[in-house]
């Protein structure tokens, strides 16, 4: 997101999920802030991940997609 210090790089949210990605290098560190933001998502019980790579952060977030397809389906059948 990049507009306030500490919040995390990015957030996704739908009706049915909300997350967040920080993005670091392989080495990068969180700032005090970041860590603050993290005990934050933490608190709220909002998953908030660290991502050292592009692939890193695509293979995570079709991950949640996926689960939330099949969760969706698995719930269209049991309603059918």
């Amino acid at each position: 997101m990049g507009k306030v210090s500490g919040i995390s790089d990015y957030c996704f949210m739908s009706d049915k999920d909300c997350f967040f990605i920080e993005f670091k290098t392989s080495t990068g560190k969180q700032t005090d802030n970041q860590k603050m933001f993290e005990g934050w998502c933490d608190l709220k019980k909002v998953p908030y991940y660290i991502c050292r790579s592009a692939k890193e952060g695509i293979d995570l977030v079709e991950g949640r997609l996926k689960s939330l397809k099949d969760c969706k389906s698995r719930v269209s059948e049991e309603c059918n």
